[in-house]
């Protein structure tokens, strides 16, 4: 009789720590509203992967940051851009190169390769770049791009004939003489020439470019804008 008490009340004490216990190591359960091998979490619990709340999904991994391209410089006409190549013979290939995009978006590198730079980031360029001559050429090939400082030149008759920075928006003729004090009392609005960095010379009559914004012609990076003097 003794035993069988001492037996009964063990397994009474048994019946009643199981289920604490179970909370407390917090097993993996089901039930009609619980998913099949889901843990089961108590309103105040925070678990290490994020805090809990309706609908929120558990944190995976670190939230992905904005590369560098993401809000850097992209290449427009006009920009001049340094090239450095390593990792590859220099007896085959330069060491730097400086190169300008041209008014087609694109510039050459050596060994005739043509390379879209419109609207690309350094980091985009140096992967194309690479592309263009591993594995085609080289087994090998590292390339760094660097944009250099990006101005325009107003003269002629200004009033502050001057080097401009280029801020990468859209600037007009007009805008530009307007940035460069407007004109002089000698000035003939309507001979104006830009000079382009590629060498092409376009003339803009000012006075019509006025009247007709679409004969106002943009300005690139490299640009030299000179306004002439009035003919007596």
């Amino acid at each position: 009789m003794n035993h069988s008490f001492k037996q009964l009340t063990k397994d009474a004490a048994a019946a009643c720590l199981l289920p604490l216990f179970l909370v407390l190591a917090g097993c993996y359960t089901s039930g009609p509203n619980i998913d099949q091998g889901s843990r089961v979490r108590f309103p105040d619990e925070f678990p290490s992967d994020g805090p809990v709340g309706a609908g929120h999904p558990p944190v995976t991994g670190a939230q992905p940051s904005p590369g560098s391209g993401a809000e850097g410089a992209t290449a427009s006409v006009g920009d001049l851009i340094t090239v450095s190549f390593s990792d590859v013979s220099h007896i085959h290939m330069p060491a730097q190169v400086q190169v300008r995009v041209g008014t087609d978006g694109t510039f050459t590198l050596p060994q005739t390769r043509v390379i879209r730079a419109l609207g690309r980031t350094s980091t985009e360029l140096e992967r194309d770049i690479r592309n263009a001559y591993v594995p085609s050429l080289f087994v090998n090939l590292t390339a760094i791009v660097k944009f250099e400082d990006r101005y325009f030149f107003v003269g002629g008759e200004v009033r502050v004939p001057q080097r401009q920075i280029h801020t990468g928006g859209y600037i007009t003729v007009l805008r530009a003489i307007e940035t460069a004090g407007g004109y002089t009392e000698f000035a003939s609005k309507k001979r104006i020439e830009v000079r382009r960095a590629s060498g092409k010379t376009e003339k803009v009559n000012g006075v019509k470019a006025r009247e007709d914004p679409a004969l106002d012609l943009p300005v690139f990076p490299g640009d030299h804008i000179v306004v002439k003097r009035k003919i007596w």
